[in-house]
């Protein structure tokens, strides 16, 4: 790992939740002196929703757990996380390891392998170790406490420089509920979903089909609104598990108003998930903050803000503290919207540098000073509706080069 990225924040302190236990273990398969696998283990089943990378290149712990929730009493027991190989083109072998891996589990708990669910991170296409995985799990199972969050968070970390978490409290009618999750990424972060795998524990009681519900559109509006590198990764997931301790009353279905500030507190907490692992960035110093309003569909809108927050040029400019508005005319232009210019307008920082097709007057000394901070926010207003999306990127610098060069070494 690196040295920890100057947007770092601290863990948040997570309390026991009933029902979910956590163990880690070393494996020594890539990292030394340090945890790197994961074990969770529910004591009843639990109700659990997903979503997954759109990589059409999808590790097998993601084939796994996708399999895992189309059955169609889908719940999880148990939840093992191996950091430093992927688990990606590995062939034959790479699906043996999955499935002795939960025949292992299934035994030692006595639970049906499809409520186990699987996930790995690290490196692509390198034979998994999995003997040695093997050999974790139950030193794993023996740590097992419900007092190990943190342990947990660092456990699934790979290039990371510090772990990641979020708390909250939510009402499901006048029911309190907890809600509480961990999350890993840092690099290889683009949308659908970002490189990421992020679990989210609640003692609510749901079903897995209104779970399913909230996850996805939760993670519509954060896991899918970030990016660091513009790549897709063929690991991620995140995955809701509700714990079914809680005594709130039953949702008819997602709209009904006994959920709604439920999903609103899912919704805060999968987005401040993302944004931890944005700050975490390899080589990041500041984040930009994209909004693009006024557009004729959302759909047009995140397609300009995303051309905007991955343009290598932009993504410069932002390290440098340079208000270079013409490398954000350029990005909006290859976006493939098609837009007027002369509606157009564009601000830094909430000062407008240009509209109509040109530049304004404004204070560049004193607008390089205003860049020079945590997060940029960038506005571009198209003028020809009343869509709007948003999405966060950050800077590109030296140093995510000099991360990558030196990934496999």
């Amino acid at each position: 790992m690196t040295n920890k990225s100057p947007l770092q924040k601290p863990l948040p302190f997570f309390m026991p939740l009933e029902g979910v236990t956590f163990g880690t273990a070393q494996t020594n398969s890539r990292y030394r002196n340090r945890d790197d696998l994961l074990l969770v283990y529910f004591d009843s089943p639990a109700s659990v929703g997903g979503v997954f990378t759109s990589n059409q290149c999808p590790g097998i712990p993601v084939t796994w757990c996708r399999e895992c929730l189309s059955h169609p009493h889908n719940f999880a027991r148990a939840l093992l996380v191996n950091a430093g190989n992927a688990n990606v083109l590995t062939g034959k072998e790479g699906k043996e390891a999955a499935s002795l891996c939960a025949q292992k589990i299934s035994k030692i708990f006595d639970i049906p392998i499809e409520s186990i669910f699987l996930g790995s991170t690290g490196v692509i296409g390198e034979a998994f170790p999995t003997n040695s995985i093997l050999k974790a799990i139950l030193p794993a199972k023996l740590s097992l406490s419900p007092m190990n969050w943190e342990k947990a968070a660092r456990a699934i970390m790979t290039t990371d420089t510090f772990p990641k978490g979020a708390v909250g409290c939510a009402y499901i009618g006048n029911t309190k509920v907890k809600i509480q999750g961990f999350v890993k990424g840092s690099g290889m972060i683009a949308p659908n979903m970002a490189t990421m795998l992020a679990y989210i524990f609640t003692d609510a009681t749901l079903p897995s089909s209104i779970l399913q519900q909230i996850i996805s559109e939760a993670a519509e509006e954060s896991f899918n609104a970030i990016t660091v590198d513009s790549d897709t990764s063929t690991s991620d997931m995140a995955l809701c598990f509700a714990l079914n301790k809680a005594q709130n009353p039953q949702p008819k279905n997602l709209d009904d108003p006994i959920l709604s500030d439920f999903r609103r507190k899912i919704r805060e907490i999968t987005t401040e998930l993302a944004l931890l692992v944005l700050k975490d960035g390899e080589g990041v110093s500041r984040l930009m903050h994209v909004k693009v309003v006024e557009a004729s569909s959302r759909d047009d809108a995140k397609k300009i803000a995303f051309s905007i927050a991955n343009s290598p040029l932009v993504k410069t400019a932002l390290a440098g503290a340079d208000p270079n508005w013409g490398r954000i005319a350029m990005a909006i232009g290859k976006s493939g919207v098609k837009i007027d210019f002369q509606h157009v307008r564009i601000s830094f920082c909430g000062i407008d540098v240009a509209a109509a097709g040109e530049c304004l007057s404004y204070d560049e000394s004193f607008l390089q000073k205003k860049m020079r901070t945590v997060e940029v926010p960038i506005v571009v207003s198209l003028g020809n509706g009343q869509a709007e999306a948003e999405v966060w990127g950050c800077d590109l610098t030296k140093t995510y080069i000099d991360i990558n060069a030196a990934y496999r070494s």
